[in-house]
Order: structure tokens, then C-alpha cells, then sequence
């Protein structure tokens, strides 16, 4: 029987990566920051979420979290990321902007 896909949680997806303090720390930001990401804006009561470019880095970073949850399909990702792209290390653990394509 396939796995049910469920949709993005972002405070689920939060708390799966270590917390506001493990994230802002992946994302050299503040951990103030990231719990801007989730949850309902205080005045407009309109959800907040994960912003798409720190998302998609920590698709990246740590994709084993995002097993299981809801993947855009080929036909709404951008043509350069439809492709197979090539795994991805990083030169540091500190320094996640220091990113480097894998060696084949």
C-alpha cells in the first residue's frame, strides 16, 4: 500500500529539523526569525509560512525530514530543478552557504 503524502506542516516541519534554534542555525538567521514562520500573523490572523527559498535549502540540506510530506510535481517545478540535480555536501557544518556539487 503507498505511503500517504500529507501536506507541508510548517511548524511540524519546524520541530522535525530541531527546532526554531537548529533552523536559524542551518539558516544563519535568528531563531526569532523562524518562529515568524509559522503560525498566524498577530493582527491579520492570515497564515505564515516557511519562506519558498529557505524551504527549498532545507530540502536540501536535510531531505529525509520532507519524506512523506507533499512534493510539487516536474510539470510546477522550475526546468532548471525538474532535472535530476546533482547531490550536494557541505564544506562546513557551520557554514551552510558554502555549498559545493557533489564529486562524481
Amino acid at each position: 500500500m503507498p505511503t500517504e503524502i500529507t501536506p507541508i506542516d510548517d511548524e511540524q516541519i519546524i520541530n522535525d529539523l530541531g527546532g526554531p534554534s537548529e533552523v536559524a542555525r542551518l539558516c544563519e538567521t535568528s531563531p526569532q526569525a523562524v518562529s515568524q514562520w509559522y503560525g498566524l500573523h498577530p493582527k491579520t490572523k492570515e497564515p505564515r509560512h516557511i519562506p519558498n527559498s529557505r524551504l527549498m535549502f532545507l530540502k536540501l540540506v536535510r531531505p529525509n525530514v520532507f519524506a512523506g510530506y507533499e512534493q510539487a510535481t516536474p510539470a510546477e517545478q522550475p526546468a532548471s530543478t525538474a532535472a535530476a540535480a546533482a547531490p550536494i555536501k557541505l564544506l562546513s557544518p557551520q557554514s551552510p552557504r558554502k555549498l559545493i556539487a557533489k564529486e562524481s
